[in-house]
């Protein structure tokens, strides 16, 4: 079995460079056509040249639709444990998939738990990892190829450090021709919030992101619990966001993610680099996917519990937070661990005594 699982990773030509995108899904209970859709969208984008050079890692609970999974998504070659655990691999249209079963914990609120495992068993050949949701769709070509570059254009000019920003149709008029039969995908304000065009000053696309509008009071605020993140300017660096990163970046913050809303987390990791270490590791390139929203004319009854973004919760069903100051505060050390890995002597843009971390000392 082991042998197998082995035979598979190296079953791909195995370039130099490949991208891991890594989610969580869940089949019982939701439109099975979701999932479907994603993977197809990504045949539907990429080369079999690019496809060869990715792999999607997939999340499932053990709670959920075996016979589905296991009839769609390959065979069971190595079990865990007699509890129903286990991997199962496809190589589909070039595509090659990866699925790891297991517990369910504490559902969206484990989702940066699930992420810090799919890390570690991602291809060894990996330079990126892209974390997504299979509610988005892949809505144009060169996508893997752009991705390769901005990879290529860090490790010359950020010492291999990168976060790809936003690239999400949220911030513009969603395209027309994304279409599931005769379904069209399309914007609803009351549902999606305001449109919030992209400005060149505010994240360049295949330039490093400066935070222009953004203070280190601002963050010092959110840290202090002031104000939210979603009070903040900073929100607007958001959207709706599949956060892109370097392996070396996940590397180095030991791939501790801290918080569920991922998207925020990577926004405040680089805009603390950017404020407090003058290092600029985030950029953007042009928009290619969108969320999969199609045809809903009024919002999801279920929602996260919280908009304030400022997410350490221990329920997926409770907005409880806890020990938020610590929170940031490791987020923070972690900006740290990264300037100290570009750089042996860091020093931080601003004098640490008048921006102060809330008492703490580097």
């Amino acid at each position: 079995m082991k042998e197998y699982n082995y035979r598979f990773l190296e079953s791909k030509s195995s370039p130099k460079e490949n991208i891991s995108i890594l989610f969580s899904s869940k089949i019982k209970g939701r439109d099975v056509n979701y999932l479907k859709n994603f993977i197809k969208s990504i045949i539907d984008t990429t080369s079999t040249e690019e496809r060869d050079r990715l792999e999607l890692i997939i999340k499932f609970d053990k709670q959920d639709n075996m016979k589905f999974i296991i009839d769609n998504l390959g065979v069971y070659v190595e079990h865990y444990d007699n509890t129903g655990c286990g991997e199962l691999f496809k190589l589909y249209k070039g595509l090659a998939i990866r699925s790891i079963i297991y517990d369910k914990c504490e559902g969206r609120s484990s989702i940066h738990d699930f992420l810090s495992y799919m890390g570690t068993v991602a291809h060894p050949d990996s330079v990126l990892y892209f974390n997504v949701a299979d509610d988005f769709l892949f809505i144009r070509n060169n996508w893997v190829t752009d991705l390769f570059n901005v990879y290529k254009k860090s490790v010359i000019e950020t010492g291999g450090f990168c976060i790809v920003g936003p690239c999400s149709t949220k911030q513009q008029q969603y395209p027309t021709d994304c279409k599931e039969g005769n379904k069209k995908y399309f914007y609803n304000e009351k549902r999606d919030g305001p449109l919030l065009p992209w400005d060149s000053k505010m994240m360049p696309i295949n330039k490093w992101c400066k935070f222009p509008d953004i203070s280190p009071q601002t963050i010092n605020n959110i840290i202090s619990r002031k104000i939210t993140i979603k009070e903040s300017k900073l929100s607007n660096y958001i959207g709706e966001y599949c956060p892109i990163f370097s392996r070396k970046l996940y590397d180095v913050i030991s791939g501790n993610f801290w918080m569920a809303s991922i998207d925020a987390y990577f926004t405040f990791l680089s805009c603390i680099l950017s404020k407090f270490y003058n290092l600029n590791i985030t950029t953007r390139i042009n928009n290619f996917y969108a969320r999969n929203n199609f045809t809903i004319d009024s919002a999801p009854a279920i929602y996260a519990p919280n908009p304030s973004y400022n997410y350490n919760t221990y329920s997926g069903g409770e907005p409880h937070i806890r020990n938020l100051t610590r929170l940031f505060k490791l987020i923070y050390q972690q900006a740290h661990n990264i300037r100290l890995n570009y750089d042996d002597n860091p020093k931080p843009l601003l004098h640490i005594s008048k921006y102060e971390i809330c008492g703490m000392r580097i």
